[in-house]
């Protein structure tokens, strides 16, 4: 497997603050046949300034620390990128990494507080430049669990959609559970990623995960979610995605009709 979105690097953010719980979760993440991890720390304006620099060269640290302990975990560069208002401006004078540092993907996330007027004009300059958003965790995002319908315009507009194991898991409560089942019913879901920030309550699970989604999906069709679909990201290559199907409001139940 391939995990496309997790929070590695120690001291960067609010992920692992050692290097010894890095190794720890890099030992998790072998045990789960995880064989490749894209180191994504926050950049967030005032509060997480990572610089491509600087994780590039975290990056080059980890690995050689992990070969060193004899882990054999390929880790490439990321970042997990939050939308701002001048995120194109910010990109274009190279203060922004990118998936795998290729210029090709960029892992996008969207603040709570969100209209649709704030995200349309960065996904079209996106495009416009070549990059392809990875919109992280959507079924965490109060404007698209009131608005699901929006994800359909974003699909349509080459935009991949990542859901966290955790969420799927119920590890953020059980309707954002609900949701991320949803979405994967209606083929909404492109990348499946661990989104792990530490060996607690936000370790790794994605093998878990994977297990959860392939009774909706099925084996094969969730396999792609971490497994060839990541592969041909880190390719340069957009995956091939299946045809969302139209969104049907939840029925609810019997008993909430009563008066």
């Amino acid at each position: 497997m391939i995990d496309l979105h997790i929070h590695l690097l120690p001291g960067l953010d609010d992920g692992p603050a050692t290097l010894d719980e890095t190794l720890e979760m890099c030992r998790i993440c072998a045990e789960e046949e995880i064989r490749a991890l894209v180191a994504t720390p926050h950049i967030i304006r005032e509060v997480y300034e990572n610089r491509p620099e600087e994780i590039l060269a975290a990056v080059a640290d980890l690995k050689r620390t992990l070969s060193a302990q004899g882990l054999a975990l390929e880790v490439l560069p990321g970042a997990d990128v939050r939308l701002d208002y001048d995120l194109l401006d910010r990109l274009d004078r190279g203060e922004l990494l990118t998936i795998n540092d290729g210029n090709r993907f960029l892992l996008l996330e969207f603040p709570d507080a969100l209209h649709a007027q704030d995200y349309t004009r960065v996904i079209a300059g996106l495009k416009k430049r070549g990059i392809t958003p990875i919109l992280s965790h959507p079924e965490r995002n109060p404007y698209f669990q009131e608005n699901p319908e929006a994800l359909y315009d974003l699909v349509h507009s080459d935009v991949l959609l990542q859901l966290t194991a955790r969420s799927l898991l119920g590890g953020f409560g059980p309707e954002i559970r609900k949701f991320s089942e949803r979405l994967l019913e209606h083929h909404l879901v492109h990348i499946l990623s661990s989104d792990a920030h530490g060996t607690g309550g936000r370790r790794p699970g994605l093998r878990d995960a994977l297990n959860r989604a392939s009774e909706f999906l099925g084996e094969e069709e969730a396999g792609r979610l971490v497994e060839e679909n990541p592969a041909c990201i880190l390719q340069g290559g957009l995956p091939i995605v299946p045809t969302p199907t139209p969104w049907k409001k939840a029925r609810r139940p019997w008993w909430r009709f009563r008066g």
